[in-house]
């Protein structure tokens, strides 16, 4: 009696063999995925145009790296504040954590600047996102090399570029 069963010829529970199943639920779901893209709804246009998107989300943008440079200042001026031993509290005290100098690494904000990207599903649609670029450098403490960082800002600004 041999035990060993060939892949190809194991059975579901449908009695059906697996390459047959799989290949029926591909085809069952291609229809569904066809048509939640085809019938999305274009997104809500928050932009008259490219330039207006990028001036709002530029805007948006640099008011959120104002706030990371307040508490930046913050933190270097109550160190304390911004440590885990001395405040568990730290994180949810501050909006940007991350951006914070430690003992291990040091952060230096280079940059905020807008990107656009088009919608993929809706031709002639773009949106934009707003970013705050900066160096991450390990202090004499850490080992490692300085690397280049972004988080967005802004969730930016819908167009339609015609």
């Amino acid at each position: 009696m041999e035990l060993a069963l060939d892949a190809a010829n194991q059975t579901t529970h449908h009695h059906l063999p697996m390459k047959q199943t799989k290949a029926l639920t591909a085809l069952l779901a291609l229809p569904l995925v066809l048509g939640m893209t085809a019938c999305s709804k274009p997104p809500e246009i928050t932009a008259s145009s490219y330039e207006e998107a990028m001036d709002k989300c530029m805007e948006e943008s640099k008011a959120e790296l104002k706030l990371a440079n307040e508490e930046r200042a913050r933190a270097k001026a109550d160190p304390k504040s911004a440590d885990f031993d001395t405040n568990p509290n730290y994180v949810s005290d501050y909006d940007y954590p991350f951006l914070l100098d430690s003992e291990w690494e040091t952060i230096e904000i280079t940059q905020v600047y807008c990107s656009p990207h088009p919608y993929k599903n809706h031709k002639g649609y773009w949106h934009n996102f707003g970013y705050l670029e900066y160096l991450r450098r390990p202090t004499d403490k850490a080992f490692g090399r300085t690397e280049v960082d972004r988080v967005v800002v802004s969730y930016g600004y819908n167009w339609i570029d015609e």
